[in-house]
Formats: structure tokens, sequence, C-alpha cells
């Protein structure tokens, strides 16, 4: 194999080395994972098995979540575990401890999930991407911003067209949220960490759509 250089600076052949651990405790096969660097803690969901926790320092298993089902997950910078689940359209958000504080039917609010929700640098916010809306379903479609831990959904910003989500990711800054469409489109809103009164003016303002 080639020598493990930098990546992207072309002067070495880039390799990776390992594993340096292996994560084992999980009873299925890991639908979704979340990542912690500040925390150090890797967190892995099942729609059956729950959830695990492990070390990312350590490799150490900490503990399984049972309750903690889903095929979606992420982590807040606080160290709150948020998991989706599409039977129920259920989301949960569970402690480091283990212990769920809060489960939440979305069934009524919005239409399935199809992207890794993305959690605000402040803990506070979770904002998920949704399905196009089925005919005659007068739940809105797009963009969600979900309050953590309540799980209250604050705003809906709906894709031109009734478009659904494809993929979402934020820039390397945190500065935009870049929303793929299922129409195609990449829509650029605001950056999640801002304060809510802001974030509602600026889904209010609109934000300009590259088709």
């Amino acid at each position: 194999g080639g020598e493990c250089g930098d990546f992207g600076t072309g002067t070495t052949t880039p390799t990776l080395r390992g594993p340096h651990f292996i994560l084992r405790g999980h009873s299925e096969s890991v639908a979704a994972v979340a990542v912690s660097t500040d925390l150090a803690i890797v967190l892995a969901t099942s729609p059956r098995a729950g959830s695990t926790l492990h070390c990312l320092l350590t490799g150490r298993f900490l503990r399984t979540i049972p309750e903690l089902r889903g095929e979606l997950c992420a982590l807040s910078p606080e160290g709150t575990a948020i998991a989706w689940e599409r039977r129920g359209h259920r989301m949960r958000v569970a402690t480091l401890n283990g212990d769920v504080a809060r489960t939440v039917s979305l069934a009524n609010d919005l239409p399935p999930l199809t992207a890794k929700p993305i959690v605000s640098s402040d803990g506070r916010f979770v904002v998920l991407g949704t399905e196009r809306a089925a005919a005659g379903d007068p739940k809105p479609a797009g963009v969600a911003l979900l309050e953590v831990p309540e799980l209250r959904v604050a705003h809906v910003w709906e894709l031109p067209g009734g478009a659904g989500v494809s993929s979402m990711t934020l820039t390397g800054d945190n500065t935009n949220l870049l929303v793929s469409g299922t129409d195609g489109s990449l829509t650029v809103l605001a950056d999640p960490r801002l304060g809510m009164r802001l974030v509602s003016q600026m889904f209010n303002l609109g934000w300009e759509t590259m088709v």
C-alpha cells in the first residue's frame, strides 16, 4: 500500500490506516450513525434494537438505549441523542445516561423524513428534511425546524413546487444550509445557529433558489 499522507496535498498517496477500533455491542445492522468529536461519543441506531453509545477515543462500549430506535439519528453539542423511527413517524430524544426524555409522533405535522437530521450548534433546534407530500395531504413538506428537546415544530420552509428533500448539508463554516430537492433544485437556507426570531424572519423573506 501507499504511504499515509495528508489528503489533498498531492505529495503522497493518501491511504487509511486502521481500524483503530471496532465498536461492538449492536445486535443488528446499524441504520444510522452520528458522531460528536467534542464529546467523543458515537451514536449508532437501528429500527429494532435501539441505539448504542461508544467512546470515540477509546472505543469503549458505554451503554444501550433500547427505546431510542430509528432509521435516522443525530447528536447535539450538549449530548442530546435524537432518533427518528419510520414506524409511527416517531422522533425521540434521550440523554447520554440512557433516559428517553421525550417521544413525539410527527404523523399529523410532517411527511416522513428523508435526510439525516442536522442539530444547530447551540443545540436548541434540529433541522429535518421531508418527503414530498402525497396528493391531497395538507401537511407542509420541505425543511422543518424543530425545537429541542420539546420536538415542537417551530417552522416549515416549503420548497418550490412542493418538492421533497433528497439531501441536506451544512457548509464547512456552518453559515449556509444547502438543500437538494427531489425536483433537482438546490436551495440555500439560513444558518440554523441563528436565533429563532432571525431564522423566522429569514424564512418569511425567502431565500435564493438555484435551479
